[in-house]
């Protein structure tokens, strides 16, 4: 190592050291917070138990964001809203509703939408869901993705980190990526930056 990247590690080293005790360094333990104990709770509904009737667009929009106001905050606003929907199916990454009432299906993507736009864009999660329903139902590929997305919260929150099963298939493998940028995303919001 050259003198002056020695000189510069321990000056790194120095300041880390002095910044230890700034309010930058002060993360929540999320231990003994309601958030965690929230998200501890969170349930994303699986495929069985999605609505058995089509949905008119405000009822959708109450489901979805009922089920995700445990982990967002009065401030984060709504997760989605009817304009957002309108742009989803003029964009032709969801099929139009029929007679305005949106289905099981329609349930599934927007769910699935919901938890990732935070990272990627529309286009990609269009990618991403045409990918996971392209070798299997949509029912399957839809119940795999909340439980492996309900665990990585749960996860990261409770244990700081996040181990999903070993899997040789790399549409899981790239799932499970996916949902860790999303799940890390909101940790870092959540411990962090929300408290500066």
């Amino acid at each position: 190592m050259s003198k002056s990247a020695e000189k510069e590690e321990k000056k790194l080293e120095k300041n880390n050291n002095k910044n230890n005790n700034s309010k930058y360094a002060k993360v929540i333990n999320f231990q003994d917070n309601s958030y965690s104990e929230k998200i501890q709770k969170l349930h994303i509904p699986r495929w069985e138990e999605l609505p058995s009737i089509d949905l008119y667009l405000d009822q959708l929009v109450t489901l979805i964001d009922n089920c995700f106001s445990p982990y967002l905050n009065e401030e984060d606003g709504p997760i989605i809203t009817k304009t957002m929907i309108n742009n989803y199916v003029k964009q032709g990454i969801i099929s139009p509703p029929e007679k305005k009432k949106y289905n099981k299906e329609h349930i599934a993507c927007l769910f699935v939408i919901s938890s990732l736009k935070s990272v990627y864009s529309i286009s990609n999660i269009a990618d991403l869901i045409n990918l996971g329903i392209t070798d299997f139902k949509i029912d399957y590929s839809y119940n795999k993705f909340c439980t492996l997305f309900e665990y990585a919260l749960k996860s990261i929150f409770k244990n700081k980190k996040i181990d999903f099963p070993k899997s040789n298939s790399q549409e899981e493998i790239l799932l499970q990526n996916v949902i860790q940028s999303v799940a890390y995303k909101i940790y870092v919001e959540k411990t962090f930056f929300q408290n500066k």
